[in-house]
């Protein structure tokens, strides 16, 4: 199977914005590189530890779609809220298999790096319920109907 995402957010240079008590610098959370790539690498690992494998150009394709990643912090509370909505389409780009999947995470932390842990937990939770999709027969039988039952 491929995969490949698109960034739909209107301001894909940010994924976040930190202020308050702990504001140093630049206010802005960004992402090294682009987000489309960074969550197309990790839910290939996330298809590959549910049994499918990931080729780039191959067919069925997954497609991610991000509609929403943004971490927050004050420096009394923290938060991230991801939304990613996933297709599978077949070689012809008919959908076989959707289901948006969301992440959020909230609350009170003064720990170092919590913007970043808000962030990883909330996509934990995203990954968790994607993984039990793929591992689900409803997507089992999306993609052996997309490959013609092989």
């Amino acid at each position: 199977m491929g995969i490949k995402f698109l960034d739909k957010r209107a301001d894909k240079s940010k994924v976040g914005y930190m202020g308050g008590r702990v504001l140093i610098g630049n206010p802005n959370l960004v992402v090294v590189g682009d987000l489309e790539t960074r969550l197309a690498h990790i839910f290939k690992k996330t298809l590959e530890q549910a049994g499918y494998t990931v080729l780039p150009g191959a067919q069925p394709t997954l497609e991610g779609e991000i509609r929403e990643f943004w971490v927050r912090g004050d420096g009394w509370s923290q938060g991230a809220t991801e939304k990613i909505r996933l297709s599978l389409r077949d070689k012809e780009g008919q959908i076989l298999w959707q289901q948006t999947f969301k992440g959020e995470d909230g609350g009170i932390d003064m720990a170092a790096s919590f913007g970043e842990k808000s962030m990883n937990v909330a996509l934990t939770r995203l990954l968790t319920d994607a993984m039990e999709e793929f591992t689900s027969e409803s997507f089992y039988q999306a993609v052996r109907k997309a490959t013609g039952g092989k």
